[in-house]
C-alpha cells in the first residue's frame, strides 16, 4: 500500500491556525534571528500608485533554511483508507474544514474522504456522457455551500455536485452563441457574493482574458486579453489561492520573458500586477 499513500500522505499536511501565542519567547527569538540573517534577494517597487515585488535573480545564491514553526503552528498527518475504492495515484488535493478531496490522474474519479481520513465516496464518473468528466483542471470544494466544481480542458460550462456525489445543475462560462472554448483555464467560485471569477489563456481570438459572472452565466465584469499567446497547450496558468484576492500568472513556453503575478482587482475592473522576477544578462528560464 506504500506505493499508492507515499505521495497523498506527504501532501496531506494540514495546517490548522488557531491563533494561540508561541508558548517559547526563545523559540520566538531565534525564528527572528534567523529570518533577520537571511539575504534580501526582493525589493518594492512602486509605479503609478501601485507597488510591485520585484525579485533579482542574481541575489539568489543559495538554498536556505527555515524553521517549519515560522509557518504553522499545528500539524495533522491524515492517514487515508486503504480501501480499494480509496486508493489513489499522483493528485491534487483541497482541504476544508471537514472534507478532505482529491484529484486523482488516469481514469479515476475525485475521492472525498472525511478530516480523518475515511473514504465517503466518488463524486461523479470519468466519462464522455452527461456529468462526467475526462480532463479537468482546476477544482473547488465549497463545504460552506454544499458544492463540489470541477473545470474541464476546454470548457464552456463548470460541472458541480453536491458533497453526496449528487449531479447539480451545470454553470454556464461561455454564450451559446459565441464559437470558442476556455483552454486552460482557472476560476474560483464564490458563494457568499454569488459570483465566479474566471481567467483563462490570452489565444488568439479569445475575446476575454478575465471576467466575472453569476451562477446563471450573466457576465458583470471582464477584461480584454493584456497579451497574445500561441495557441499551444504547453503554455500554462496559475491560480494560487493564496490571498483573499484572486491571482493568477501565465506560463509562455515558447517566448524568453520575465513573467507577472497579477491580482484582479474586481471593483475596478483591473489588474494589479504584484510580483515579477528580474533576469539581469542571460537566457531567461522557462519560468
Amino acid at each position: 500500500m506504500r506505493t499508492h499513500f507515499f505521495w497523498v500522505l506527504a501532501t496531506l499536511i494540514i495546517t490548522a491556525c488557531n491563533n494561540k501565542q508561541k508558548e517559547n519567547d526563545n523559540t520566538a527569538s531565534d525564528d527572528s534571528k534567523i529570518w533577520n540573517e537571511l539575504p534580501t534577494v526582493a525589493a518594492e517597487v512602486k509605479t503609478n500608485g501601485t507597488t510591485l515585488m520585484v525579485c533579482d535573480w542574481t541575489a539568489v545564491k543559495d538554498s536556505i533554511h527555515l524553521p517549519l514553526s515560522y509557518f504553522i503552528e499545528d500539524l495533522d498527518i491524515v492517514k487515508l483508507d486503504n480501501k480499494d475504492e480509496a486508493l489513489v495515484r499522483n493528485s491534487s488535493v483541497t482541504v476544508s474544514d471537514n472534507y478532505i478531496l482529491i484529484h486523482c490522474s488516469q481514469n479515476i474519479p475525485f475521492k472525498l474522504f472525511d478530516r480523518k481520513g475515511k473514504f465517503l465516496r466518488n463524486i461523479g464518473s470519468v466519462g464522455n456522457g452527461p456529468g462526467e468528466y475526462t480532463q479537468v483542471g482546476p477544482f473547488q470544494l465549497d463545504e460552506k455551500h454544499d458544492r463540489i466544481y470541477l473545470m474541464p480542458w476546454n470548457a464552456t460550462k463548470l460541472i458541480t455536485y453536491n458533497l453526496n456525489g449528487e449531479l447539480q445543475k451545470n454553470i454556464p462560462l461561455i454564450d451559446e452563441a459565441e464559437k470558442w472554448m476556455l483552454p486552460k483555464s482557472v476560476f474560483y467560485a464564490d458563494g457568499d457574493k454569488g459570483r465566479i471569477t474566471v481567467a483563462t489563456l490570452p489565444w488568439k481570438n479569445n475575446p476575454r482574458m478575465i471576467w466575472v459572472q453569476d451562477f446563471e452565466g450573466n457576465r458583470l465584469a471582464e477584461l480584454s486579453p493584456i497579451t497574445e499567446m500561441k495557441p499551444d497547450y504547453s503554455n500554462d496558468i496559475y491560480h494560487n489561492n493564496n490571498t483573499e484576492a484572486f491571482d493568477f500568472s501565465f506560463l509562455d513556453f515558447h517566448i524568453e520573458k520575465a513573467d507577472t503575478l497579477y491580482h484582479y482587482d474586481y471593483a475596478q475592473n483591473k489588474l494589479q500586477p504584484t510580483f515579477t522576477i528580474h533576469f539581469s544578462g542571460g537566457k531567461i528560464p522557462i519560468h
